[in-house]
């Protein structure tokens, strides 16, 4: 069985220890694509020291482009960003699509300041609200549809009933009114029910 050594620890970790981007970096960078082209980042990152392809891939994609634009946002491009991730959530790589000179990255951002400004709100607090807004609805819808119990014509006789001890149909009304005022109603359809 081999020995690790400290030594081998730190080859590892020097291998896999990343490294932010020098301004050198970038140009370097810059270089390598116009050489090589934008779409061959393995070759791109073999000429990059301590930079993996991905890395090369998202720094140029997402910072270096002369394509994208780090410009203030536009009104315009603040409400398009509320409005697509109102429709289509916090899905940043299909969201770029609308943003043709801003990146994954500068879209998330701009987005999570806006939510910080309190000029959009949080995909999570909308999504709960849009749910709060359908429940209601559903009932409403629900409440429409239901049957309405509607009161008997006929007219039940009240007088000298024992059990209520009331004479008149105007006392019972009341009766019944006072404990759960939602019975009027029913009060008919209740009598009959009940046979009084």
């Amino acid at each position: 069985m081999l020995e690790e050594t400290s030594d081998d620890h730190q080859e590892v970790r020097a291998r896999h220890h990343k490294t932010k981007f020098s301004r050198e970096d970038d140009l370097k960078l810059i270089e390598l694509i116009k050489l090589y082209g934008d779409h061959n980042w393995k070759r791109v990152a073999m000429y990059m020291e301590n930079k993996k392809t991905r890395q090369c891939r998202e720094r140029y994609m997402n910072y270096l482009s002369p394509s994208l634009s780090n410009g203030p946002w536009t009104q315009y491009e603040d409400k398009l960003l509320i409005d697509k991730v109102k429709i289509i959530g916090q899905r940043w790589s299909q969201i770029v699509a609308f943003f043709p000179t801003r990146s994954e990255v500068n879209i998330k951002n701009r987005y999570a300041l806006l939510v910080s400004k309190g000029k959009a709100v949080s995909y999570k607090t909308s999504k709960q609200a849009m749910s709060r807004s359908k429940h209601k609805q559903e009932f409403e819808q629900y409440s429409e549809s239901s049957p309405v119990v509607k009161p008997v014509e006929q007219k039940p006789q009240y007088e000298n009933h024992p059990s209520l001890n009331i004479t008149t149909e105007k006392q019972c009304t009341e009766e019944l009114s006072c404990f759960m005022p939602e019975l009027d109603a029913m009060t008919s359809e209740f009598i009959d029910i009940f046979d009084l």
